[in-house]
């Protein structure tokens, strides 16, 4: 299990792991059950940052540097993933061209606009909070979008031979209750830890679970099924839901 989860890390993240790993591809397949881990780990990381240093500058500069931190800490993995998934989406082509898209290394301006957008509602979500609710968030946000990454390897067929086909085929119901655990278990603690209510978050998490199943039901429609880069794209999109949820509940006064 250790060698799972470290094979896991040096994918899903650019954390280094000491030592030198022997690659196994059946271990290396089961490990996004330890995707929510992984969302603790990069999610903390950021979160402490801010914790430490947070009343040193002001909250629209936090708001970059954990944008900047996710990008980085993810490897861009998943804004790969989403870029790839919105050009073949918006391309107006037939399913086989799409999929021929997402293989496509070059970016179309859809992708780009969109993707400015993205940055600007994200940036200014993280922005709207104070410093301690920006920790909060981000770390409850990188532990959700990873939880919701395995419900939706899991709930839809795959499509293609490319890397993701060993996630879906090593995915199993014991891994999805596996990882709603911990995406419970860590947001749960989160709160606690932060003083946030406990019922605001399980509102929070409900929604972004189902926010990512309806988006990957649409984009299933699209390709025939789901792609790596269709999992990474989704995941980068519950990334925005969780802060704009957070933002929305508690301008709204949700219990």
């Amino acid at each position: 299990m250790l060698t799972t989860f470290l094979l896991g890390l040096t994918f899903f993240t650019r954390i280094p792991v000491p030592g030198k790993l022997n690659f196994s591809e059946e271990k290396f397949n089961r490990a996004p059950i330890f995707l929510p881990a992984y969302g603790l780990v990069t999610g903390g990381i950021l979160a402490l940052i801010i914790e430490l240093f947070g009343r040193s500058f002001p909250a629209f500069f936090w708001a970059g540097v954990i944008i900047a931190g996710q990008i980085y800490l993810s490897g861009a993995l998943h804004i790969d993933g989403l870029l790839d998934s919105l050009d073949a989406i918006y391309s107006n082509r037939d399913r086989e061209k799409r999929l021929e898209i997402l293989k496509d290394s070059r970016v179309g301006s859809m992708a780009v606009a969109f993707f400015g957008a993205f940055l600007i509602l994200k940036y200014g979500s993280y922005a709207s909070f104070t410093p301690k609710m920006q920790a909060f968030t981000v770390l409850v946000s990188e532990i959700i979008l990873r939880g919701t990454g395995y419900l939706v390897i899991y709930s839809f067929p795959y499509v293609g031979s490319s890397l993701g086909r060993g996630f879906k085929d090593n995915a199993s119901t014991a891994g999805l209750i596996f990882t709603l655990g911990q995406t419970l278990l860590f947001t749960l603690g989160a709160a606690a830890f932060f003083n946030f209510s406990l019922i605001k978050i399980l509102i929070i998490l409900l929604l972004a679970y189902l926010f990512a199943f309806v988006v990957a039901a649409r984009w299933q429609r699209f390709f025939g099924g789901l792609t790596g880069d269709n999992y990474g794209g989704i995941m980068e999109l519950t990334g925005l839901f969780v802060p704009v949820a957070v933002l929305l509940i508690n301008i709204i006064g949700v219990v």
